[in-house]
């Protein structure tokens, strides 16, 4: 059975199946994520969801590198 969950504030989340299988992430308010793993787990804050990831075994994301020369790009935010 799947879980959905809608942030309605910037939230961390874990998935995982208390054994080999780990996911996590963030999201932004209004953003949802959807899994089918048996645990979910939520956090307010950065601190306390690393803790809880690196316990269970699970590898903290890292930023993705962006191409070459577009290190000092300015982004805008699109809706």
């Amino acid at each position: 059975m799947a879980t959905e969950f809608r942030a309605e504030t910037k939230t961390w989340w874990i998935a995982h199946n208390n054994d080999d299988v780990v996911h996590c992430g963030e999201l932004e308010e209004g953003h949802r994520v959807t899994t089918g793993q048996p645990e979910f787990e939520t956090f307010d804050n950065v601190e306390d969801w690393k803790a809880r990831v690196v316990e269970l075994g699970g590898e903290l994301p890292t930023e993705p590198d962006l191409p070459q020369g577009m290190e000092d790009a300015e982004f805008e935010e699109v809706e």
